[in-house]
């Protein structure tokens, strides 16, 4: 079944209007048909399947048959921050992160970014990486848009993560790999935790850059001895980072929490004591 963006307040109707560059979609490259069935989504984690009630030139009425919401089930949120890279690649980022489930996307200037944005193209850039964004949401079914982010220098992208009780940068001239125990939180926190994650740019990130993080909490951290394309890296650790830390994260992997007895069970609840 084909998928679309809706805003948010629109799939929450009986009777919505799907149109703009969606609507066109429909009509004009899949030829829409009334009775069609197609479904909606809204970045945030609501699903609706619709039917097709008519079509007019720029627009398609639909009706809702069925609404549901797919609740985010990973205990941690990925916020990753990227070194500019030339226009191409990354677009090819912001695709293939919506598929490996990023929540927030830092562009940032680094010393050997490539491109400089500025102005009306920094703006203009950022509406692109949007629409990247829901083409691969559709693509990939993830219900989930990330927050994007207009480019940013690196002391600001070192204040947007300053949060994240895990903080990683990746660097080709560190020799620790990533683990699982990396992921290690001492005191569990409430709630879903935020993993920061930074990329270098094409050339790497400088060794003054690498120590600046260092001094803000990041771990230096390497994807093995050889040298990764920016984009090749932006891939592979983002996915590695969301497998290893949704296996150190998992319930089952955490240490029992203060109140409760070795199994993990509540003390004192007489549901779980010994009969």
């Amino acid at each position: 079944m084909r998928r679309f963006w809706i805003p948010s307040d629109r799939i929450q109707e009986a009777t919505p209007i799907l149109d703009g560059e969606e609507a066109f979609h429909l009509i004009r490259v899949l030829r829409a048909r009334s009775g069609q069935t197609i479904l909606l989504m809204d970045g945030r984690g609501t699903v609706a399947e619709a039917r097709v009630q008519s079509i007019l030139r720029d627009r398609v009425a639909l009706t809702v048959l069925h609404r549901t919401h797919v609740p985010e089930t990973r205990p941690f949120r990925i916020v990753v921050a990227q070194a500019l890279l030339k226009d191409v690649y990354m677009e090819d980022l912001i695709r293939r992160w919506v598929e490996l489930g990023a929540d927030e996307c830092f562009p940032f200037v680094s010393e050997r970014s490539v491109p400089i944005l500025e102005g009306d193209r920094c703006q203009k850039r950022k509406q692109r990486w949007e629409a990247l964004a829901k083409e691969a949401m559709k693509q990939s079914g993830n219900p989930y848009l990330p927050t994007l982010h207009e480019p940013i220098d690196i002391y600001q992208m070192l204040d947007a993560l300053r949060h994240c009780p895990v903080k990683l940068l990746f660097w080709e001239n560190e020799s620790r790999m990533l683990s699982r125990e990396i992921f290690s939180v001492p005191d569990r926190m409430e709630g879903r935790i935020d993993i920061g994650v930074v990329f270098g740019p094409e050339g790497g990130i400088s060794e003054s850059e690498v120590a600046t993080c260092q001094q803000h909490g990041f771990q230096t951290v390497s994807l093995g001895s050889r040298i990764l394309r920016a984009v090749t890296a932006g891939i592979v650790g983002l996915g590695l980072v969301g497998f290893l830390a949704e296996e150190a994260l998992a319930p089952a992997n955490l240490p029992p929490s203060a109140g409760s007895n070795q199994d993990g069970n509540p003390a004192g609840d007489p549901l779980h004591q010994e009969r």
